[in-house]
């Protein structure tokens, strides 16, 4: 960055805006969070009266990226501005704002692709002039809006299994760490149910990969349906499957283990074919005496003691 600025400086150039740019990259080159981000980028609106919020549309709600109070959100949620540059994905002005109105000023709306995933808030009356600045600024917000949208998805995909959408061995194994972590301190009881597709091997051979991956994804669909926030429902291995329940006894998972057995059944349609399944179950609750790999290992034992036993 300094080179740079020396280059730029022998050419008499200005560079205020070659370091904003510069400084956002490396911003981001160096994992900063996105609030970080926005923070800089509001930097460049330092002629813009009065608070700026900048908001992130989510599923059910918003999520602010600038310093507010809890309360904010109902504000936003309810105010016209945020309703009219939701709808119109336009700017909006309430150019009547009195003091007495709990509403804000403008409204700039952040579209991606056409769709609108979020805005900024100007609270003050106040005659705007920085409208170059805010074209950029509303640009980069949206740069990094998608930007941070695909390293939360890539690291989503490094905890995921890509068939199932279950949790993956790796990242269930972190969270069995964390659980007897939790035991050691507070005692707090928890159990492990494995689940086993006892015939996936010759439903790939008879049907194809095609149904065995279906079969899967259905099994996968059952026990995460059957689990609670507080669970860790996981694919281990083809057809294996694990749920950690967190502060539940052993009589948790026999519950769990009833109500996916129930929602799967025993026939699956696939592609109009009715596939013959047989899912087969075990649990124990852990112990003071467990490591990680015992745990697992004993429920794995009696996962396949009962296979053998019918």
């Amino acid at each position: 960055m300094k080179y740079t600025k020396k280059l730029l400086s022998r050419e008499n150039r200005d560079y205020s805006s070659e370091v904003f740019y510069g400084t956002l990259f490396e911003m981001l080159n160096n994992e900063k969070t996105l609030e970080e981000y926005v923070e800089q980028i509001l930097t460049s609106l330092n002629k813009i009266e009065g608070p700026i919020h900048v908001v992130r549309r989510n599923a059910q709600s918003i999520d602010f990226l600038t310093e507010s109070e809890e309360y904010e959100k109902d504000k936003v949620m309810n105010s016209e501005v945020y309703k009219k540059i939701k709808e119109t994905k336009k700017p909006f002005f309430f150019h009547n704002l009195s003091e007495e109105d709990d509403e804000y000023y403008a409204g700039f709306p952040l579209n991606l692709k056409g769709k609108f995933v979020g805005a900024v808030l100007v609270e003050k009356k106040q005659e705007i002039k920085q409208w170059k600045e805010i074209y950029v600024a509303l640009h980069m917000l949206v740069f990094g809006f998608r930007y941070f949208t695909l390293i939360e998805k890539e690291r989503e995909m490094n905890i995921r299994d890509v068939i199932t959408g279950l949790y993956n061995e790796k990242y269930f194994y972190t969270h069995l760490e964390i659980e007897q972590e939790k035991y050691r301190r507070y005692k707090t009881p928890m159990t492990l149910v494995l689940f086993e597709l006892k015939n996936f091997a010759r439903i790939s051979d008879e049907y194809g990969f095609e149904v065995g991956e279906k079969i899967l994804q259905n099994l996968g669909a059952a026990v995460a349906k059957q689990s609670r926030s507080v669970d860790m429902p996981a694919r281990i291995e083809r057809g294996l499957f694990a749920v950690l329940l967190s502060n539940s006894p052993e009589l948790g998972g026999e519950a769990i283990a009833n109500r996916v057995n129930r929602w799967i059944g025993d026939v699956v349609e696939v592609n109009g074919k009715e596939v013959k399944i047989d899912v087969g179950y075990s649990y124990v609750e852990y112990q003071y005496y467990h490591t990680r790999e015992s745990f697992f290992t004993e429920t794995y034992d009696k996962l396949k003691k009962e296979e053998q036993e019918g």
